[in-house]
C-alpha cells in the first residue's frame, strides 16, 4: 500500500514538473512572438526612415540637377551677351581654326600615330597576356619536375624488392607523384588554349610595335608640339581679347580664376582634335560622334567628352 502511494506520489510530481514545462513552454512562445513583433515593428520603422531618406536624397538630387542646368544656362546666356557685346564693340574674332601647313602636317602625323596606337594591344591587355603564359610555363615546369620524380621512384622500384624499406617509401612516392602528374596534367590541357592564344597574340602586338613603332613615335612628337602652338594662340587671343568662337564658349566657358592652366590645356586639346580630324562644325566643339570602328578618334573623342563633362560639373 506505502509503495502504491509512493509511486502516486512520484506520478503527482512527474504531472506538477509536465506541467510547469507546458507553462515555459507557453511563456517562451510568448516572448519570442513578443520579440518578433517588437523587431518587426523595429525593421518597418527602419525601412520607413530609409525610405524617406532615399526620397528627400532623391529629391535633392533632382533640385540640384536643375540647379547646375539652370546655372549652366545662365553661364551659357551670359557668354552668349558678352559674344554680342564683344561683336558690337568691333572685337576681333579669333580664327582658332586657322590651318596652314605645319599644322596641317602635324595633323596628319597625329592622326597616323593613333590609329597606329588603337590597333596594339593596350598595357593591361598586354600584362593579362603575359600573366597566363607565366602562369602555364610554370605549371608547365612542376609538371616536368614530378615527371623527373616519376622517373626515379621507378628507378628505385625496378632496383629493391617488395618489402624493403626503400621499395616501399619509392611506391608511396610514385603514387603520390602520379596524382600529381595527373592534376597538373588536367589543369595544363585545360589552359593550352589560351596560352598559345596570348603567345599568339603578344607576337601579333610586337610585330605591330615594330613596325608602327616610328609613326607612333613621331605622332606623339606632332601632338606635343601641336598643343604647345595652339596653346599659345588661345592665349594671344585671350590677351588681346578676341571674340571667342561659339564652339569653345559654349563647351569650355571662359578661363576661370582657378584650375586656369587645366582649362588652356584641355582648351588645346580640343583644338587639336578639331585639327587633326578636320572638324569645322562651328557650335559643337568635338563635331558629331564618331563611328566605334573609328577606334582612335572615337577614344579621343570619348576621352575629351569626359573631360568637358567634368569641367562643366566643376564649374
Amino acid at each position: 500500500m506505502q509503495e502504491l502511494e509512493g509511486f502516486q506520489e512520484v506520478k503527482d510530481e512527474l504531472n506538477q514538473m509536465r506541467w510547469s514545462i507546458d507553462e515555459l513552454r507557453d511563456a517562451h512562445e510568448e516572448l519570442e512572438r513578443r520579440a518578433n513583433v517588437i523587431e518587426h515593428q523595429q525593421m518597418e520603422s527602419l525601412e520607413y526612415d530609409l525610405r524617406e531618406a532615399r526620397e528627400e536624397f532623391s529629391e535633392l538630387s533632382s533640385e540640384l540637377t536643375k540647379v547646375r542646368t539652370a546655372l549652366r544656362r545662365l553661364v551659357d546666356r551670359v557668354a552668349s551677351l558678352e559674344h554680342s557685346v564683344q561683336a558690337v564693340s568691333g572685337a576681333e574674332p579669333a580664327d582658332l581654326d586657322l590651318v596652314d601647313k605645319n599644322i596641317s602636317m602635324l595633323a596628319a602625323r597625329i592622326a597616323k600615330g593613333r590609329d597606329a596606337q588603337a590597333a596594339l594591344l593596350t598595357d593591361t591587355a598586354r600584362t593579362t597576356m603575359d600573366y597566363r603564359i607565366k602562369h602555364y610555363q610554370r605549371l608547365y615546369g612542376e609538371y616536368q619536375g614530378h615527371l623527373d620524380q616519376a622517373i626515379e621512384y621507378s628507378k628505385i622500384l625496378i632496383q629493391t624488392n617488395a618489402g624493403e624499406a626503400a621499395h616501399t617509401k619509392a611506391a608511396t612516392g610514385f603514387r603520390t607523384v602520379l596524382r600529381e602528374i595527373s592534376t597538373l596534367a588536367e589543369q595544363l590541357g585545360r589552359l593550352r588554349p589560351q596560352y598559345e592564344e596570348a603567345q599568339s597574340d603578344l607576337e601579333a602586338d610586337d610585330a605591330r610595335r615594330s613596325t608602327h613603332g616610328p609613326a607612333i613615335m613621331t605622332g606623339d612628337a606632332a601632338y606635343a608640339k601641336l598643343h604647345s602652338l595652339m596653346r599659345q594662340r588661345i592665349a594671344v587671343a585671350i590677351n588681346q581679347r578676341a571674340l571667342m568662337p561659339v564652339w569653345l564658349t559654349t563647351a569650355l566657358g571662359h578661363p576661370p580664376a582657378a584650375q586656369t592652366d587645366q582649362w588652356m590645356n584641355l582648351t588645346a586639346e580640343v583644338l587639336c582634335f578639331r585639327i587633326s580630324y578636320n572638324i569645322t562644325d562651328l557650335v559643337v566643339a568635338l563635331g558629331n560622334p564618331p563611328a566605334p570602328a573609328q577606334r582612335a578618334r572615337h577614344a579621343w573623342y570619348r576621352e575629351l567628352s569626359h573631360l568637358i563633362g567634368k569641367l562643366e560639373s566643376a564649374t
